[in-house]
């Protein structure tokens, strides 16, 4: 089996291709805003958006019918659905949503969701003092508890006598792990986009022993020092295909065999059609958007920091960086189609250029400001200036009207991807960000302060590349 993926000038996916066992086969279309208008796709036909004048979704066409948004300036979505007097609501207080299609919710006062009522039927939620969700009750009364790790990653979700335990990669899910099986999930650099899952025996953990039974210590009896069993070799792989945003679209075997496909709304709301093989040997696919995990109890999606619900296209707490992320602290997007938020924090586009529109591709230790960047980025990829020094400028005198993109950052390392490019490919690719937004998001500080440079100098002062 193979994939092709082709780009235009600007840097944007314009077709991708799957060929062998499973033929696939997607085509994207933009207008001269750079705005996605079009999908077609081999399998699931025509796709077709449009949006308003400030790029916001306004509709979203597939064969199997459409979905039509309005918004208030805030940008929140609002209710279609025309009142008994025949009016529509314009209004959002404090942009809580309280309503939208037949759906009613209540928030608590510091603006978490904590019940929801869909035909008189009630979800309840509750929430810990660090506005994390730890317990949802469903309409039949199964509830399920949530419990995280002192940097606020969701480690464990209990549901129904089910037990699941989930290990990470700094923000990445590594691996989840049941009774009876554990399923370890691979992705790209540097990003959220699944390549594949591999499924194996359950993972064995070590049980922690009380603080007084090795009394004196002996490292020779500590549990966590020994020698675990072998590794189990994997039970099947199976690869991910994902569009332009990074989000899933189809799983295919070892054999190139087609697993499952995802069929989604503008929003993320998903439905799996799942072959008979794969569903029989329990295969599924719990991404969504870039970061996002998808709760079957819920419906919810978690993503990293907070919980987004597909069917109102937000997120159901505030955001935990405050205005940092935006002026509506519960928005997602305007426009689901060209953006992303894979730590639930702040959202931008998804911008990394082909290999043949990149002159240059390093990584480098991130210093605080853009002029730092620039400066080590062209050390690190040998361009000098006229005095034969990396200054800030070098790349511009050695190739002339180009620039430095900040593809990506890794808040573990304090590093960052840069990306050497045209500087008309670059602006093509506006409104974007990147490295400098997520140094942002991730220390809750602005870029190009003292601050920020004096935070990206201690932190270079620890580690190394």
């Amino acid at each position: 089996m193979q994939q092709t993926l082709t780009y235009d000038k600007a840097g944007r996916l314009s077709s991708q291709r799957l060929s062998g066992v499973t033929q696939w086969s997607r085509q994207y279309q933009y207008d001269a805003a750079g705005q996605l208008t079009g999908i077609t796709d081999n399998r699931s036909g025509q796709i077709n958006y449009r949006y308003d004048p400030v790029g916001r979704l306004l509709e979203a066409a597939t064969p199997k019918g459409v979905e039509s948004f309005r918004f208030d300036p805030a940008g929140n979505l609002l209710d279609n659905t025309p009142t008994a007097d025949g009016h529509q609501d314009n209004s959002l207080l404090g942009n809580l949503l309280s309503h939208y299609a037949g759906r009613h919710y209540r928030y608590d006062s510091r603006g978490n969701l904590v019940e929801k009522r869909v035909n008189g039927s009630l979800t309840q939620l509750e929430w810990d003092g660090y506005n994390r969700l730890s317990r949802l009750t469903a309409p039949g009364g199964n509830s399920t508890e949530y419990r995280y790790d002192p940097l606020g990653r969701r480690i464990a979700k209990l549901s129904q006598g089910k037990t699941t335990l989930y290990g990470w990669d700094g923000d990445v899910l590594a691996f989840e792990t049941q009774d009876d099986a554990a399923v370890h999930y691979l992705f790209e650099p540097g990003s959220f986009i699944p390549l594949a899952q591999v499924h194996t025996d359950a993972i064995q953990g070590v049980k922690v022993p009380a603080w007084n039974q090795y009394n004196p210590y002996d490292p020779e009896r500590d549990p966590l020092l020994q020698a675990g069993p072998e590794p189990s070799a994997p039970r099947a792989v199976y690869y991910y295909h994902a569009d332009h945003l990074g989000t899933p679209q189809a799983l295919t075997d070892a054999q190139g065999q087609l697993a499952l496909e995802m069929d989604y709304q503008a929003w993320g709301e998903a439905r799996e059609v799942i072959a008979e093989a794969a569903a029989s040997a329990g295969i599924r696919n719990p991404f969504r958007f870039q970061g996002q995990y998808h709760d079957d109890e819920s419906g919810l999606h978690y993503n990293r920091h907070r919980y987004y619900d597909p069917e109102i296209g937000r997120f159901i707490s505030r955001d935990p960086i405050g205005l940092l992320g935006g002026i509506n602290i519960h928005s997602y997007a305007p426009n689901p189609v060209a953006w992303i938020d894979p730590f639930g924090l702040a959202k931008y586009p998804a911008v990394t250029f082909p290999e043949d529109k990149t002159i240059k591709d390093v990584r480098i230790q991130m210093q605080g400001s853009r002029g730092g960047d620039f400066k080590a980025a062209n050390e690190v990829a040998g361009v000098t200036g006229c005095k034969g020094k990396a200054t800030r400028d070098a790349h511009k005198k050695e190739y002339g009207d180009v620039t430095w993109h900040h593809a990506d950052y890794d808040k573990e390392t304090n590093t960052a991807r840069m990306q050497l490019v045209k500087t008309s490919d670059h602006v093509a690719s506006l409104p974007h960000s990147g490295s400098v937004s997520q140094f942002e998001e991730a220390h809750g500080v602005v870029y190009e302060t003292l601050e920020a440079k004096e935070l990206a100098l201690r932190m270079n002062a620890k580690k190394c590349i």
